[in-house]
């Protein structure tokens, strides 16, 4: 190339860097000027950051509120998006997060060799993907066990699993012998089956692609060729070792710290319980352990395992058992679980079991929803539903399993909320979601001016306004029909005079229990409890020789604890929600002339016992009266709370008193609770802290010792200003601890919109879930489904709940 060429080229290429160079400056340029706006937007970015960071800090307090006042579900809105369902009709359903394996689900990822993978996709009984779902939302029908696809908002199926029937019963899963249960764990699917000797325990272990049975006949335990042979296949591995009855109601799967790996999964092998039996045998709980051989805990007769669990926190087992004979109902608990076979003598007892929980009333389960933490202190998150009849509830237990008589149980229905009841609870009063006032009426008053409508008994007349017994052989009841309302508590009051001889009581028709003999002339006001049968029936013994007169009848405010021993209205208690919007009432109108009253209950406790009196009170402007009061006149205040003008609560016995001082203020909400122990002791507490600390003597309540309530006795009767609600007496003293969460607990339902009860009008639960990931209890009901954060419901929906609901991880599934 010639020197001119070379320069000429030269040019060329300074040209060329020339023009690059001036593209870039404009590019530089524009750059400057998009940084320059940046700048300014960024500048302005900021001020609006510093004004959105004011208002946020705001409006802090503000959206803390709104999620306390959550029962317009806003704050769950997405409940309803998430809950799918299918059209079946489950015996159960269980949600398998695989994350929550020992492995986090990579189990998941190995299982290409398996017949289950291989086997030919978009069938009848297998769906569009081969690797196990991630979330599988698995529900058990009677004939039926569906494995869907959580993963896909759509849920399509999965698996299917059906009985079938082998001409030599070497089938895992026979056909009529119904599904009732179903648990998933570390690459293990088990259910319960029923029905027949050749029901029991199936299992389908994905991993090493094992199909099998475990039932109370040797010969018929064992593993199938793979799970790809489901419904038509053949048992052909006598493996596995019987369990105690081949009724399995219920079954449940834990990882124990101590459990070794299976040696063809490499996972740890989960323990399997499955509650065993029915009111034809007594069976117990079977449990499997790693290596398949099995140690039952057998309970004698009539007894038998409703349902299983293991308790978060400790994985304790927890077991209801059930009786043929009523009130057969207990909940036992064990710490370790027994390696060798344990042999129980019955429910009723504690045997090897280190807790015992009665159900306090008959009825049938609707199951168990996560048992409490080991240490008592998470009460929040255990509770147990079931429906019993003629009573049915939801049921709130919060166990104590370092001293099992000192938990607590909440009942909630369609119209009311208990609050929490502790221990050996003696009264749950002021508790409805009725905001009509109460007015005090004599719902039958017999004066005996002639015979009416009256059945008389054999030796029985109406004279002189008088039913009056002769005594002699012979002598019967006599009734008279619509003489108590139907289903109430009731205070009945009448007189005997003219004594001779016998016993003689006024009780409710149907209910020879209710009501208590008395033997001298006086006049005697008892509380009992009426049925269907509304007739009122004077029960006699055949030698009583007296007259009955002045017979009434007053409809009690309820007692919602376990005794049943309502408050009689005095005058006229005005009743309104305890907030705006709110479902629990108020009480309040107290005066001299209107108040509550219960006559002398043997079942509160006396002056050597402890006493624990709680409940929520709201003063007026006017601070003043009393609260509750024992009291059997003004000079003897016998176990009585009140409040002074200065907002002082006191509790008084006699001529001593500890007082809280200025803990109440006009208008404001405020958990009050006095405790009194047997030796003197005295702590008060508001708001969950405790205020004042004491001691005074105990005096006895006697005979003369009525409960009143919204007054205290002194030259008159001075009422408290003020409203009341939920309150409670028990002669159990919680310990501090538990008196702060249930003012943390109950404090939610005071709040503006607050609801606490079961959505709908019916109180029959047909099914439980406790979501361990959000904390929210769901509540079935055939009016839907109730979804509780402790004690408050923040969300329910209006569609009928059958017999399943399945809660995990914010997924919802019900049938």
């Amino acid at each position: 190339m010639s020197v001119e060429q070379q320069v000429d080229a030269l040019t060329a290429s300074v040209e060329d860097l020339k023009g690059a160079v001036v593209s870039k400056k404009a590019t530089l340029d524009a750059s400057v000027a998009d940084a320059q706006s940046a700048t300014a937007q960024a500048q302005a970015a900021k001020v609006n950051a510093l004004s959105a960071r004011d208002q946020a800090a705001a409006f802090k307090d503000a959206a803390y509120s709104a999620a306390q006042s959550a029962a317009s579900a806003v704050a769950y809105q997405d409940l309803s998006a998430i809950a799918l369902t299918k059209e079946v009709t489950a015996v159960d359903v269980f949600i398998y997060d695989t994350s929550k394996d020992s492995d986090g689900g990579a189990w998941r990822h190995r299982c290409a060799g398996t017949s289950w993978y291989r086997e030919p996709l978009n069938t009848a009984t297998r769906g569009a993907r081969r690797e196990f779902p991630a979330v599988a939302v698995i529900v058990a029908e009677r004939n039926k066990v569906t494995i869907y696809d959580g993963d896909d908002p759509a849920m399509p199926m999965w698996m299917v699993f059906t009985p079938y029937t082998h001409p030599n019963v070497l089938e895992a899963w026979r056909t009529t012998r119904a599904a009732t249960s179903i648990s998933a764990l570390n690459a293990r699917m088990v259910w319960g089956t029923i029905a027949g000797s050749s029901s029991g325990l199936v299992i389908a272990d994905f991993v090493s692609d094992k199909y099998g049975k475990i039932t109370e006949n040797p010969v018929l335990c064992g593993w199938a060729n793979g799970i790809a042979s489901r419904g038509a296949e053949t048992i052909t591995d006598i493996a596995l070792k019987p369990i105690l009855h081949a009724a399995v109601n219920d079954v449940a799967m834990a990882v124990l710290p101590e459990a070794s790996n299976d040696p063809v999964t490499g996972l740890p092998s989960p323990l399997i319980v499955a509650a065993c039996g029915n009111y034809a045998a007594s069976a117990g709980v079977a449990i499997i352990k790693a290596d398949w051989s099995v140690a039952n805990i057998t309970f004698g007769t009539p007894s038998w395992a409703k349902y299983v669990e293991f308790r978060p926190g400790d994985g304790a087992l927890c077991v209801v058992c059930d009786g043929s004979n009523s009130g057969g109902r207990f909940r036992r608990v064990y710490h370790k679980i027994p390696e060798e076979t344990v042999a129980e003598a019955n429910v009723y007892t504690l045997g090897a079991a280190n807790e015992l929980y009665p159900m306090f009333e008959s009825g049938a389960y609707i199951g168990m929803s996560l048992p409490l933490s080991s240490d008592g202190s998470m009460f929040s998150n255990g509770f147990n539903g079931y429906a019993d009849a003629g009573k049915d509830r939801l049921s709130l237990i919060a166990p104590r399993p370092d001293d099992p008589d000192k938990g607590m149980l909440a009942w909630v229905t369609s119209n009311f909320s208990s609050g929490w009841m502790p221990g050996d609870i003696k009264g749950a009063y002021l508790s409805s979601a009725d905001d009509t006032d109460l007015v005090e009426s004599n719902h039958f008053n017999e004066e005996f001016l002639s015979a009416g409508d009256w059945v008389l008994g054999d030796n029985a007349t109406i004279t002189a306004g008088a039913l009056a017994y002769a005594g002699g052989s012979g002598a019967t009841d006599s009734y008279v029909s619509g003489g108590f309302p139907t289903n109430a508590q009731c205070a009945v009051t009448f007189t005997v005079s003219n004594y001779a001889s016998g016993n003689a009581k006024v009780r409710p028709g149907s209910v020879s229990t209710e009501g208590t003999n008395v033997s001298a002339d006086g006049t005697y006001t008892q509380i009992v409890v009426s049925s269907s049968n509304d007739a009122l029936v004077v029960d006699v013994t055949e030698d009583f020789v007296g007259k009955i007169t002045a017979i009434s009848v007053f409809e009690c405010d309820p007692d919602r604890s376990l005794n049943r021993k309502g408050l009689i209205v005095r005058g006229t208690i005005t009743r309104e929600p305890v907030a705006i919007g709110a479902e629990l009432v108020e009480y309040s109108g107290f005066a001299a002339s209107n108040y509550l009253e219960q006559p002398y209950n043997p079942d509160l406790p006396a002056g050597d016992q402890d006493i624990c009196v709680m409940g929520w009170v709201k003063p007026g402007p006017t601070i003043s009266g009393g609260i509750v009061d024992f009291g059997e006149n003004a000079a003897q205040k016998r176990r009585l709370m009140y409040v002074n003008a200065s907002g002082d609560l006191m509790w008084n016995t006699a001529s001593s008193q500890v007082a809280a001082t200025g803990v109440l203020k006009p208008d404001i909400w405020t958990h009050v609770c006095a405790t009194h122990q047997a030796g003197g002791a005295v702590n008060i507490y508001a708001n969950g802290r405790r205020a004042a600390v004491g001691s005074m003597p105990r005096a006895p309540q006697t005979a003369q010792s009525p409960l009143l309530v919204g007054v205290f006795r002194a030259s008159s009767l001075s009422a408290f200003l003020g409203s009341i609600a939920l309150l409670r007496i028990s002669a159990t003293i919680p310990t501090s601890d538990l008196i702060r969460h249930i003012y943390q607990e109950e404090k939610a339902l005071f709040q503006k919109n607050a609801a606490c009860t079961l959505y709908g009008a019916s109180d029959a639960v047909t099914a439980l879930a406790h979501d361990p990931d959000t904390g929210l209890l769901h509540v079935g009901t055939s009016a839907g489904r109730s979804v509780f954060k402790g004690l408050r419901r923040v969300a329910n929906t209006t569609v009928p709940v059958g017999a399943a609901i399945a809660a995990a991880g914010g997924m919802i599934v019900d049938e």
